[in-house]
C-alpha cells in the first residue's frame, strides 16, 4: 500500500529524518519504529487497518536508511531526540508508539 505522504525534516544537527504517514491522516499519531533490516514500508500493510480505527501511522527512517542521513554513532537514547523534533516540526503533542522486531527497542 502506498503511503498517504513521505516527507523528510531536517534536524537541528543539519541532518534529514525521512518519514511516511499511513492510515487516517486526522486520525490519533502512533509512531511505528521499523525493523531491522527495514523501513518506513513495514507500516504499509498496516495502512487499512490504521484508517478503519482512526489510527495516523508516521513512519520515521532511523539514520542511515532510505533519505534519513546517516549517523553511525546513533544509540537508541540518541535517536529519541530525532523523534523529540519529528513530533515538533509535526506538532504532535500526544502520540503512541509501536514497533516491529528490531524497532521495539526504540518503542520501549
Amino acid at each position: 500500500m502506498e503511503p498517504n505522504k513521505v516527507d523528510n525534516i531536517t534536524l537541528r544537527d543539519g541532518r534529514t529524518t525521512e518519514y511516511a504517514e499511513y492510515g487516517d491522516s486526522e486520525g490519533e499519531n502512533m509512531i511505528f519504529f521499523h525493523g531491522f533490516i527495514g523501513s518506513h514500508n513495514q507500516a504499509s500493510p498496516a495502512h487499512e487497518a490504521a484508517q478503519r480505527h482512526g489510527l495516523r501511522l508516521i513512519a520515521p527512517n532511523r539514520a542511515g536508511v532510505g533519505h534519513s542521513s546517516p549517523n553511525e554513532t546513533r544509540t537508541i537514547i540518541d535517536r529519541m531526540d530525532d523523534v523529540r523534533q519529528l513530533v515538533d516540526d509535526l506538532d504532535i503533542a500526544e502520540f503512541n508508539v509501536m514497533g516491529v522486531s528490531g524497532g521495539a527497542p526504540y518503542a520501549l
